[in-house]
């Protein structure tokens, strides 16, 4: 399976390329995109797909590999380990939760949206 291709990157200027590539990687696994045990893109396919360097591709795959949701198999490539989509799962809520939150819950308040009138809606969006 092949990462998506992003033939004229839009990279955020505040985030390093390579943590950018690191969660289009990462939103692949939880959308699954990238099931687990699935190979993922080559080092030099990493770099073709978003037009960086080797060395930019190659320290993504080391530090998804660093999180615990890949191992290397030597020979063959990066596989996605069974049980990574549930950790990642977790570690994006945590994340979530230490860093967009709070500042989510400061823009409620001074707005004067309540939390529960959002989850009223949700609920109601569904039907």
């Amino acid at each position: 399976m092949s990462a998506r291709k992003t033939s004229s990157p839009d990279w955020r200027p505040e985030t390093p390329i390579y943590l950018q590539i690191l969660d289009l990687l990462i939103d692949g696994i939880l959308d699954g995109s990238f099931a687990e045990g699935d190979l993922l893109p080559s080092v030099r396919q990493l770099a073709q797909d978003h037009d960086v360097s080797t060395i930019t591709a190659a320290k993504v795959l080391k530090e998804l590999d660093a999180s615990g949701a890949t191992v290397k198999r030597r020979g063959i490539g990066w596989q996605i380990k069974k049980g990574s989509r549930a950790k990642l799962v977790k570690q994006r809520q945590s994340d979530f939760l230490k860093s967009e939150w709070p500042d989510l819950q400061r823009r409620l308040k001074l707005i004067d949206i309540d939390p529960a009138d959002l989850l009223k809606e949700l609920v109601n969006s569904k039907r």
